[in-house]
């Protein structure tokens, strides 16, 4: 059976809240407490949203003492921007059917 690595990626980029915490990560690491600052989001529904990013492989944390710090895992998108090119770049030309690859 195949394992589907795409999907995980793309739920987590489906909602704008997660496409925001990304955007904050791209200057760099952000704890916590900044994205509450950020956004007006409590800390569970915060730490759900980045939970999701980080299983779905697009983020990273790492503890520093009491505090959790939180870093685009570039690796992520690699996969996912792969498949998008693919798709993209695939001509269409009347009356041919495109191969079937299913990675």
């Amino acid at each position: 059976m195949l394992k589907d690595t795409l999907s995980p990626k793309f739920r987590a980029l489906a909602d704008p809240t997660r496409r925001w915490y990304l955007q904050a990560l791209q200057d760099g690491e952000v704890r916590l407490m900044e994205f509450q600052d950020i956004f007006p989001l409590g800390p569970a529904t915060a730490l759900y949203h980045l939970r999701v990013l980080e299983e779905s492989g697009l983020l990273r944390s790492r503890k520093e003492g009491p505090e959790r710090l939180y870093s685009l895992l570039p690796e992520g998108f690699k996969e996912a921007a792969a498949w998008l090119q693919r798709i993209r770049s695939t001509e269409q030309v009347p009356g041919r059917r495109s191969s079937l690859r299913f990675d």
